[in-house]
């Protein structure tokens, strides 16, 4: 009897999660898990937002979710990246190419001329496909995706072996052609004009997606590092990150004070990186912060933040190409989006409690 009582339950949860659709909409979940595969719950899609992340040494099939996002475009695809060497998205460029689809590339000069890149590089081109290395001494460290001038793929992801194997790493897309037209002018900038860096013009901007305020800011020197701290000002509940590299004073002093007014302050150090002399991952600690360094072989490149999600109260989530350092602010190519929804703060604070809970130390 205790039997029965048990499998009628089981089968009632499994029938309400497939009518509530759980396992496409992480706005389903109340709490995030830490179980092992607790990931696969809180990544998905909402609407026009689309979340993935990697889980090292498995790949759960990033590169293959950049792929079919490649393979989506009827038009153009657009693709600003800091190096690439992953051998089916180049064959999912060149494919596209060669079906007619007009296939424009930015990236980073000191792995555009790297031995063990080049032969990467020669394949694109060889194809027929353009690629526009950058120009000065600052990174051109975008990782992101127009397809059709109307979605936009970004996040942490580098589209090489060891980001898709060994690289904790996590990609975002949204539908939106607001949004995209954003994206096309900081594209064109380095891919027409040949302008980098400083000699950009400086753009940011904002849109409504699903009724959801999206920031997105380009550095440098359009204050995004200062956005952050805005974001971060406002929080009334609870803060998660997961980081590779951090070592803006300014970001830590705003946690902290956030800390010490009673909100909770948790995140995951890339631990390679937590070791600088410049790292906040010591500022924080003494604090008072419970802060952690991952156990991963490779890094955990990711660059997020949740700000009060699973709250009522304008829950937040940051992602990008963005480190929170002052040459991503004053130096590098680099893109931050701030998104006002609770899907992609959810699913980002899911992902950082994951990682503090199963991979940090």
């Amino acid at each position: 009897m205790i039997r029965k009582r048990n499998f009628i339950a089981v089968l009632l949860v499994a029938v309400i999660l497939v009518f509530a659709g759980c396992t496409q909409n992480a706005d389903f979940l109340t709490t995030p898990l830490s179980t092992q595969d607790n990931y696969t719950h809180i990544q998905g899609t909402s609407g026009s937002f689309s979340t993935f992340y990697n889980q090292p040494p498995n790949t759960k099939g990033i590169d293959n979710e950049v792929i079919k996002y490649i393979n989506s475009a009827t038009s153009s695809i657009d693709i600003a990246i800091f190096n690439i060497n992953r051998q089916n998205i180049i064959n999912a460029l060149i494919a596209k190419h060669n079906s007619g689809v007009t296939v424009r590339m930015v990236t980073e000069t000191d792995y555009y001329t790297r031995a063990t890149f080049k032969p990467f590089y020669d394949q694109i081109e060889a194809a027929g496909i353009t690629v526009v290395p950058d120009i000065g001494t600052a990174l051109m460290h975008h990782k992101f995706i127009v397809v059709d001038g109307m979605k936009v793929l970004s996040g942490s992801y580098n589209m090489t072996d060891d980001q898709t194997e060994r690289d904790k790493n996590i990609i975002i897309i949204i539908k939106s052609s607001t949004l995209a037209a954003l994206y096309l002018q900081e594209f064109n900038q380095m891919f027409i004009d040949k302008k980098f860096h400083g000699s950009k013009q400086h753009i940011s901007g904002s849109c409504y997606v699903d009724g959801k305020l999206v920031e997105v800011y380009f550095s440098p020197k359009v204050g995004a590092l200062a956005a952050m701290v805005d974001a971060i000002d406002s929080a009334d509940s609870n803060i998660w990150f997961d980081i590779f590299t951090f070592t803006s004073d300014d970001i830590s002093a705003s946690m902290i004070s956030r800390y010490q007014s009673g909100v909770s302050v948790k995140g995951t150090f890339d631990k390679w990186q937590a070791g600088s002399r410049y790292s906040e991952y010591l500022p924080l600690l003494n604090a008072g912060c419970p802060v952690k360094r991952d156990t991963y072989s490779g890094f955990l490149h990711e660059k997020i933040m949740a700000i009060d999600a699973y709250t009522t109260k304008d829950p937040i989530g940051i992602i990008g190409s963005f480190n929170w350092t002052a040459s991503a602010d004053s130096s590098n190519d680099e893109n931050l989006l701030i998104i006002h929804h609770s899907f992609v703060a959810n699913s980002i604070r899911g992902q950082c409690v994951y990682v503090y809970n199963n991979w940090a130390q």
